[in-house]
Formats: C-alpha cells, structure tokens, sequence
C-alpha cells in the first residue's frame, strides 16, 4: 500500500475518532497498551541495529580505502574480483542503511489518552508521522514495524558477519 493512503486511510480513522469523542474502552486502552509494549521492543531492537550499523560503518570505511587501493591496480584477475566483492557488500550497507532510515521516519509513536508523553523510557532521534487510528489498528501497525526492524536487525548481523570475514581474509592477505 503506497504511503498517500496509509495516510488517507489513518485521516478518516482519526476523523472518526474524533467524531466519536475520542473516549475508550478498558479493553481498546488494553489494546493500546499492548501496542506500546511492542513499540518499546522495536525501539530496543533499533538500538541494537544502531549499534550492529556503527560497527559495519567502520568496515564500510576500510572497504573504501581498499577499494580505492584495488582500483589503482586492476591489472590482474585477483584484483577485479575483489573490487566486484567490495563493491557488492557497499551496494549492500547502502540499501540496509536506506532500509534503516526509513523504518525510522515511519516509526510511530502510540499514544495512551490520559498517560503523559514522557511516561515511556525512550526519546525518539526522528519523530514518525503523528496518527490516531483505532487501537486494534495501532497494534496491528507496532507488530507490523516490529517485524520490519527484525527483519533489518537479521540483515545487519548477516551483512556485519560478511564484512567481519572481508575483513579477517583482507587481513590474512596483507600478513601473507
């Protein structure tokens, strides 16, 4: 679903929200409160992204340099695979890095009627688009941005264990 209409679609929930006076139920605040919880995982879970993404910017860094080094001397065979595997693995750590960035502009906050905004243990880097949707679809929504940050958290630990074995065989080469 193109991105105008989720944001068509959460304009008539909130104006039928708005509508309705805005008041819920013991079990649509339950719902709501459940979607929080998952909100503050996927939170926790981009923490550890972050941390996985500094530790392949720094491989990114030496992958530059040896690029830059292998490209002065592409005469042999040796020399263009390795420039054809570096470049595959920035191709890489552009498109997670695009991946990541992303999820964090789409990353929307739930919202509890009555609860105080600073009752939750994080502070947001970008805040995400500010929606009122219905409780079971603001659920539905964390689980859904859970999900996409897991999935970038795999593709951060696979593509760090790629860069780290770059890293280990550029490393025995030199020493050789």
């Amino acid at each position: 679903m193109n991105k105008f209409k989720v944001f068509l679609s959460f304009f008539f929930i909130s104006t039928i929200i708005a509508c309705s006076g805005g008041e819920l139920s013991e079990e649509e605040m339950a719902t709501l409160s459940d979607a929080k919880t998952i909100h503050n995982e996927a939170y926790a879970t981009q923490g550890q992204v972050d941390g996985l993404m500094a530790q392949i910017a720094e491989h990114k860094n030496f992958m530059q340099v040896a690029l830059s080094n292998n490209s002065e001397s592409q005469s042999d065979e040796i020399a263009q695979e390795e420039v054809e595997k570096i470049k595959g693995l920035l191709l890489e750590i552009e498109i997670l890095e695009e991946e990541l960035t992303n999820w964090k502009v789409e990353f929307v906050e739930v919202e509890i009627p009555g609860e105080e905004d600073h009752d939750h243990d994080h502070a947001h880097e970008s805040n995400g688009p500010e929606v009122e949707i219905l409780p079971e679809q603001m659920l539905e929504l964390q689980k859904e941005q859970r999900n996409i940050i897991q999935t970038i958290q795999a593709k951060a630990e696979q593509l760090l264990a790629q860069c780290q074995q770059y890293f280990s065989n550029a490393t025995e080469e030199i020493e050789e």
